[in-house]
């Protein structure tokens, strides 16, 4: 099989490991695999095992310039092959990319990461260019949901990858450190998790293990927000670091108070090192969190709710909760599990509807 992952832009965080991770998995298989990129901003971050392609540098086309993307991914595919199936990931215009130049002669096959809503805002398409694919993986059940009663194609419910290399498991969990791992993004609500520290006890502390941009403007920012609300010496920001679990080995807990989570990978990574999770409710998160067992969920914005929680994990109102049971709950994702199912999963489709 020829498969080719199609992704919008790769820099650093869970979207890249998982295709790496994949493109690993489907190549060991004896598969011949390439991840392509649509747009390059000069980062290295594919899988030096895996053939690696850009289509365009950063801002030599704009985003929904499909004719100009689909004109260079002929140029590769005439200098090359045709793949039997396209993941197309990340971005829904990535499937009309794709759609354009092979037409009905590979499998498309979409694969979010996100908010379908949120890359309508952005204008990196919606339902209607997903609406193009041949099938979607679903890595949560409300995007599953979503795609079957707005889409033609066939929805493949699967789970992501997890790099068991980086596991760190610990049973020396000190309760009063939190942490937050991941970009530092709008969407990721960090300002909300910083005002509420100060309301806290002072026994809790916070690492913010991450980056927002190049420049460091947005680490810079919420640096100055923590001078501002004067909680700048129970919070310590660490920038991106390659194995953030070495520098967590003793956290209680991690924090998610996102608006919005597809399914994040940074989650079930943080519960197989030991780690309760505290989170929001976003669509990946209801699906992970078993409150009591693994960690405790919170509504959007509220701080009284989230305060609450830590107040009793303290005073020790709430059960306690055993590294042991945060890494249980999730030994259904160690290893290549989820990869053997995915790529079952796919390959039971592709013979169905090509009828193989």
């Amino acid at each position: 099989m020829k498969i080719d992952i199609l992704i919008g832009l790769g820099y650093k965080g869970g979207v890249e490991n998982v295709v790496n991770l994949t493109a690993e998995y489907i190549a060991s298989s004896g598969n011949q695999v390439r991840i392509i990129q649509m747009i390059w901003i000069d980062y290295s971050w594919a899988s030096s095992m895996v053939e690696f392609h850009k289509l365009a540098d950063s801002g030599e086309y704009e985003i929904n310039d499909i004719e100009a993307f689909s004109a260079r991914y002929d140029e590769l595919i005439s200098a090359s092959y045709e793949p039997d199936i396209v993941f197309a990931t990340s971005w829904p215009v990535t499937v009309l990319v794709a759609r354009k130049s092979l037409k009905d002669r590979s499998a498309i096959i979409s694969w979010m990461h996100g908010s379908i809503e949120a890359c309508s805002d952005l204008k990196l398409g919606g339902l209607d260019e997903l609406s193009r694919a041949d099938a979607h993986l679903a890595i949560n059940r409300t995007l599953a949901r979503q795609l079957r009663d707005s889409t033609p194609g066939e929805v493949i419910e699967v789970s992501n990858p997890v790099d068991m290399t980086r596991i760190v498991y610990s049973e020396n969990r000190q309760i009063g450190k939190l942490a937050f791992v991941g970009r530092l993004a709008n969407e990721k609500n960090i300002p909300f998790l910083l005002n509420a520290l100060r309301y806290a006890s002072d026994r809790w502390t916070l690492d913010v293990i991450g980056d927002s941009d190049e420049d460091g403007t947005g680490v810079k920012i919420l640096k100055e927000y923590c001078d501002q609300i004067g909680v700048s010496d129970r919070v310590t920001f660490h920038g991106w670091l390659d194995n953030p679990w070495e520098a967590l080995r003793d956290s209680y807990a991690l924090v998610l108070p996102s608006e919005r989570e597809g399914s994040p990978l940074v989650a079930v990574e943080a519960f197989l090192c030991g780690m309760v999770v505290i989170s929001t409710p976003t669509d990946g998160m209801i699906e992970r969190i078993i409150p009591g067992e693994n960690g405790y969920l919170f509504p959007f914005n509220d701080t009284e709710s989230f305060l609450k929680i830590l107040t009793f994990i303290e005073e020790g109102k709430l059960p306690p909760i055993s590294p042991a049971s945060c890494r249980a709950s999730m030994q259904h994702l160690e290893g290549d599990k989820p990869l053997v199912d995915m790529w079952n999963k796919v390959m039971d489709y592709y013979r169905r509807s090509r009828r193989i």
